[in-house]
């Protein structure tokens, strides 16, 4: 793939240079960027050629939301190399998570100490998600402080799948992913084998996936009352039997094309995950968690917490009021480096 580099020089007070990258990044990756550096004189960005849209990039710089700041920008095609290559072996610092989880990179030297550890490995090969970053931090402190033991975990946007193999590594029954990126769905892939988590189930595609889900939550829905009304039926049989038969083959018949109606439904989800999740994980930015959330609502079970990141502190307030909308609950908040985080809980 061909990539253009465009360097941003970013004109603001030291003190407020490292937050003026790092919503520049956070903007820039919703018009096609795909990787970043920081450099002296602000942040260099890396796009495909075919994504690169420049007035999209032109309101970024033109629109931007921090007071006091001025960006320019040049833009030129990258060094024809392998850009996959040289992220792959760049690796990233390790990072503790708690008392006992340790994320280290798949290439490198380890630095800490690892006696007693349950170390994640993780092979980032461009995705996003190996642990350092403040968003990533805070949900892995959540579950790391969370008793997920035995329960069913959603990861939306899974980047390298980093979170799915924390969860799972903490006792989670079963984890289903997804990312609309090929390359992430890719590397979550083979971080969860790296990792030897069997129990992570990885698609492609955005919260439409969970249309699916739904359609299968209505068969399983539809099985019950199907079941309970056999049960009724089989009682109507005993007390009138040839009546009752009828009846039970009548039932049969309007089953079977129930269920083919929610095959039907499943299909068009073009997903055959099941439902009923108890915690849902997504680090995503503002615009796809306000977008998406009345999904994860729909695929929750009661009771479930939707664990959000990859927003600023000061949006933490409109996500709570959309939540409350979806009939959602605050029950906890996080503020670290700027970015935000917040754990909303569906009623029982």
């Amino acid at each position: 793939m061909k990539y253009y580099v465009a360097d941003f020089d970013i004109i603001v007070s030291d003190e407020a240079k490292s937050v003026s990258c790092d919503v520049l990044s956070a903007l820039l990756g919703d018009v096609g960027f795909e990787a970043f550096e920081s450099t002296s004189f602000g942040l260099r960005g890396y796009v495909q050629c075919s994504l690169f849209d420049r007035s999209s990039t032109d309101a970024v710089v033109s629109s931007f939301p921090m007071p006091g700041v001025s960006i320019s920008y040049v833009i030129s095609d990258a060094e024809d190399r392998d850009w996959n290559a040289v992220w792959e072996s760049s690796g990233f610092p390790a990072v503790t998570v708690g008392q006992t989880l340790v994320i280290v990179p798949a290439v490198g030297t380890v630095s800490v100490d690892l006696t007693g550890k349950t170390v994640i490995v993780i092979d980032a090969r461009q995705a996003f998600g190996t642990g350092t970053h403040a968003t990533t931090q805070m949900i892995m402190e959540w579950l790391a402080g969370t008793d997920v033991r035995g329960l069913r975990v959603l990861d939306c946007g899974c980047g390298t799948g980093i979170l799915s193999i924390v969860a799972s590594k903490l006792g989670a029954s079963s984890i289903e992913s997804y990312d609309i990126d090929e390359w992430s769905v890719s590397n979550t892939v083979h971080n969860a084998a790296l990792n030897g988590c069997n129990n992570i189930k990885v698609s492609q595609g955005d919260a439409g996936l969970l249309d699916g889900m739904r359609g299968e939550l209505r068969v399983k829905s539809e099985e019950l009352r199907v079941k309970r009304r056999e049960e009724r039926g089989e009682l109507r049989v005993k007390r009138r039997e040839e009546r009752g038969e009828l009846r039970v083959k009548s039932e049969e018949l309007r089953v079977k094309r129930r269920e083919e109606r929610g095959e039907r439904r499943m299909g068009r989800g073009g997903c055959s995950w099941t439902g009923g999740f108890d915690i849902i994980l997504a680090n995503l930015n503002r615009n796809i968690l306000l977008h998406d959330m009345a999904s994860m609502c729909r695929v929750a079970s009661p009771g479930a917490r939707i664990v959000m990141s990859g927003f600023y502190a000061s949006d933490i307030d409109m996500l709570v009021r959309h939540g409350n909308e979806l009939g959602l609950t605050l029950a906890e908040r996080r503020i670290a480096e700027g970015w935000g985080m917040t754990v909303m809980e569906m009623k029982n």
